[in-house]
């Protein structure tokens, strides 16, 4: 089994930060349309490191996108699982919800976004560019899903839950195709009237969970079977 891909932030001064504690991060994101420049420009982004952190160690980054409405950092169900065996990064979306639509070729601001918050995470802290996860809820798990498509390279899987991934994205970042090898743990209620599993837009493509999960398994080159 190959081993870690330290990054940058192995080499760097370490940051001497409390563990165990979030850590705001604000950041001016670039590469942003100047209509989206005003809107989507200035975000944050928090930071928890593990109790025992080792500035030489490479640790798994595992970001979490909340569902709609969240104004601050949260506890998140990932919290119980990561322990100190990872360095935690709760994303927040600027609106009331995740901008994860991609219309007439215009990517969505969340992905410079991410790009950015990923790179300095990498850049800072002694991380393992081989084990980045991404995870989310309603609207994080939108977030997710789109985040797989548009950078599968750099994410070696994704957890979501109440999420889909609109056909607009899929399009933009042609991420049905063989090329963004993302794996994927998808979960949906089957009573979620608002995030259903099974869900179509108006022109009839599959853009709910299931359609989510046959663009991982296509571009996985799985059996869909």
């Amino acid at each position: 089994m190959p081993g870690p891909a330290p990054t940058m932030g192995c080499t760097a001064p370490d940051p001497v930060e409390e563990p165990q504690k979030w850590l705001q991060r604000d950041i001016t994101v670039e590469n942003l349309t100047p209509e989206q420049q005003t809107m989507f420009g200035l975000r944050k982004y928090f930071v928890r490191l593990p109790v025992g952190y080792d500035h030489t160690k490479p640790y798994p980054v595992v970001f979490y996108g909340p569902g709609c409405g969240a104004s601050n950092v949260e506890s998140t169900p990932m919290m119980d699982q990561i322990k100190n065996d990872a360095i935690h990064v709760f994303l927040l979306q600027k609106s009331n919800c995740f901008s994860t639509g991609s219309t007439n070729g215009v990517v969505s601001p969340e992905v410079p976004y991410f790009t950015q918050a990923l790179d300095q995470v990498q850049g800072k802290y002694c991380t393992d560019s081989k084990r980045v996860f991404v995870s989310g809820y309603s609207s994080g798990a939108w977030l997710s899903n789109m985040l797989a498509c548009a950078l599968g390279p750099r994410i070696r899987a994704i957890g979501t839950a109440a999420g889909g991934l609109t056909k607009a994205t899929t399009d933009l970042f042609k991420c049905d195709t063989m090329g963004t090898p993302a794996a994927g743990i998808l979960y949906s209620g089957e009573k979620d009237t608002e995030n259903p599993a099974d869900r179509l837009d108006a022109n009839g493509n599959q853009i709910g969970v299931m359609g989510a999960r046959d663009r991982l398994i296509k571009s996985n080159g799985c059996d869909p079977a």
